[in-house]
């Protein structure tokens, strides 16, 4: 049996992320896994493997589809993550925030789309900002 994962975070387990009987997991490219138990290579797909994840507790983190594992500042899963058909994260934000600020929009890696929701967008349309006083 076959095991494809694309855009998987995986860490913070107590044992190994993956361990299955008569299971073969491939990449689809874009997962950050904590430890070498996938049998994925890091470098490779766009694969992160045996480095720490860095993330928050597992929270509602906003959004109406239920907790998930939010992602520090520096978390190699931001903007990590390889396009997909998946317009939102976990929570139904928008996919493909420019998270690390580099002036490329890409997916995270996993179910929480870093700073999705947050501060200030633009989209070029009739966006504006209004300040009061105060």
């Amino acid at each position: 049996v076959a095991l494809q994962i694309v855009n998987t975070l995986a860490g913070g387990n107590n044992g190994p992320n993956f361990h299955f009987a008569n299971v073969t997991v491939t990449s689809g490219g874009g997962n950050v896994i904590s430890d070498n138990s996938s049998g994925l290579v890091n470098g490779v797909n766009n694969d992160r493997i045996g480095v720490d994840p860095l993330v928050a507790s597992f929270d509602e983190y906003g959004g109406l589809a239920g907790p998930v594992v939010g992602l520090l500042p520096g978390s190699p899963a931001i903007d990590n993550g390889v396009p997909t058909a998946e317009l939102t994260d976990g929570r139904g934000f928008p996919r493909s925030v420019d998270g690390n600020c580099d002036l490329v929009a890409a997916p995270d890696s996993g179910a929480f789309e870093y700073n999705a929701g947050r501060g200030l967008h633009f989209d070029g349309g009739t966006d504006r900002v209004e300040l009061t006083p105060n």
